[in-house]
């Protein structure tokens, strides 16, 4: 669990100067003369911003999150803000939230979407060990919803699944992209008799 909370909480942020001046930029709005107070807000936003990523960077976790959390109020469609908070979050759930309010914003966002796989598929094991498994498919179909690709997400989709035979059908697609996996194939084989036994004793009944 440590280790997926290390990882979940890594900084996706961008890794340089260059690009955190380049996002700062972009929340300078065009259009018609700022009046005073926009100005006044701008202004402060961009120094929470600086402020926070500095003790972000200079691991002093707490003053950043409280730093990086004024910006985001202050401006709510702030990229930046909400990816150096998904870095910071306390628990993979949470930096998935952060990561889906960057996604809203910039569906594209390449670091927000890798980083939202991840986040996400750690946040669907914690909820799914916690016996949430509505919450655990919720997370797990974010996942896929960025990668429908990837394996494991089928895999542990199946094992919160509402029916075997809804889980027979996303482990088929677990298969499907990997014949070869002997994981795959091993958990198609078990739920295909789980399927069967249930189908004997539903007969038997009857």
């Amino acid at each position: 669990m440590d280790s997926l909370k290390a990882h979940a909480h890594s900084p996706s942020q961008p890794a340089d100067s260059r690009n955190t001046i380049h996002d700062e930029m972009r929340i300078t709005p065009s259009g018609p003369s700022l009046t005073r107070d926009e100005l006044a807000v701008l202004r402060r936003v961009l120094e929470l911003l600086r402020e926070g990523i500095a003790a972000a960077k200079e691991g002093n976790r707490e003053t950043a999150r409280e730093l990086l959390l004024d910006a985001a109020s202050l401006d709510p469609e702030n990229e930046l803000a909400w990816l150096w908070l998904s870095g910071l979050a306390d628990s993979p759930e949470e930096a998935a939230a952060f990561l889906h309010r960057v996604l809203t914003l910039n569906p594209r966002h390449p670091h927000a979407r890798d980083g939202m796989v991840l986040a996400s598929m750690q946040a669907g094991i914690v909820a799914a060990m916690n016996g949430l498994r509505a919450l655990a498919r919720h997370h797990f179909r974010n996942v896929l919803d960025i990668n429908p690709q990837l394996e494991e997400a089928w895999l542990r989709l199946a094992s919160v699944s509402d029916s075997l035979e809804e889980g027979l059908a996303f482990v088929q697609r677990a298969v499907d992209l990997d014949p070869t996996s002997t994981r795959a194939r091993m958990a198609l084989k078990w739920i295909e008799e789980q399927s069967a036994a249930s189908s004997e004793a539903e007969g038997w009944e009857m």
